[in-house]
């Protein structure tokens, strides 16, 4: 395989980046191979255009994505995007496509529709949005500052281990699935807390200190 590490002293901007691997260029699932790697680092801020790997690390001051960025198909594999204190954020239609997607950063905006079926991890100083158009697992340890916002257009599953922790003010937090939603983790927040799921029944079997008012709706059987 053949692998892309870029370091930048300041502000770093890539254009459109393709990894390739032995088989040929990384552009179909077909050609796309386990060990692509593509890691761009910047000492200031980051703005990444279309980048395809199977293993994509992205880490600046701030980060901007402004085309696609992940993998193709069964191959999509992860995406960790690091900007400590800084600003994560993306175009319009500058989606993520990753089986599983780490973030840590200050302020995170990701509200387009994306393409992950795994949240692994989220640390952020700010506030949290994020979108995907997939069923979504969040298997780690997710924590915001002030508001958390999760959105799936399918089902929605906080996994046993792990938990969703809202700090500060108003300290809110807000799940929305359009299918079922099962909650087995451990959910913390000092403010509200919403779970909405759209289809099918919401299952709340973790645990859970919610500083304000605890809301769920479904139109299926909701189990606590």
């Amino acid at each position: 395989t053949r692998d892309l590490t870029v370091t930048g002293g300041g502000t770093l901007t890539a254009a459109p980046v393709t990894v390739a691997t032995d088989a040929g260029p990384a552009t179909s699932a077909a050609t796309l191979g386990a060990g692509a790697r593509l890691n761009l680092t910047a000492a200031g801020a980051l703005s990444a255009g279309p980048t395809t790997a199977t293993e994509v690390r992205l880490q600046g001051a701030s980060i901007a994505l402004t085309g696609r960025t992940g993998g193709n198909g069964a191959n999509a594999a992860s995406v960790t995007l690091s900007a400590t204190g800084g600003t994560i954020t993306q175009d319009p239609g500058a989606i993520i496509a990753a089986n599983r997607l780490a973030v840590a950063g200050g302020t995170v905006t990701l509200t387009e529709a994306n393409q992950v079926a795994e949240i692994t991890s989220i640390a952020a100083g700010g506030t949290v949005g994020f979108t995907t158009v997939l069923p979504l697992l969040v298997s780690g340890a997710v924590s915001a500052n002030g508001t958390l916002a999760l959105t799936t257009s399918g089902g929605l599953t906080v996994a046993g281990g792990a938990s969703l922790a809202v700090a500060g003010g108003p300290g809110t937090a807000n799940l929305t699935s359009g299918g079922a939603m099962n909650v087995a983790g451990r959910l913390t927040t000092s403010g509200d807390a919403t779970l909405a799921a759209s289809t099918g029944g919401l299952s709340f079997t973790g645990t859970g200190s919610v500083g304000g008012a605890a809301r769920l709706t479904a139109p299926g059987a909701i189990t606590l």
